[in-house]
């Protein structure tokens, strides 16, 4: 799947939740909505299961602190060269699987 396919994945079940039509009285929206992150990798060879799933949390996680309702691509997070503790962007994670 590209990164552009995983977008629009995405943003169509998104408009599917929206398009319930639940409502929420305790969100901002007033209706249930939904988040999603991804990352897309074409060269799974160094990388971890653990790695892809903790990548992909964290864009999910980044765009619920954006105001959630929305999809996050975990590469268009920017990058804070020595980011160090409490720093606001994330770096791609090399966990053990």
């Amino acid at each position: 799947m590209s990164r552009d396919e995983a977008f629009q994945f995405s943003e169509k079940l998104l408009l599917g939740i929206r398009d319930l039509d639940i409502e929420n009285r305790s969100s901002p929206h007033t209706h249930l909505t939904a988040s999603a992150g991804f990352w897309c990798v074409s060269d799974l060879s160094e990388i971890t299961p653990g790695a892809l799933l903790l990548n992909a949390d964290n864009a999910l996680y980044r765009a619920k602190a954006g105001g959630r309702n929305a999809v996050v691509d975990f590469d268009t997070i920017p990058v804070v060269a020595n980011a160090g503790a409490g720093a606001n962007a994330l770096q791609p994670q090399d966990v053990p699987a």
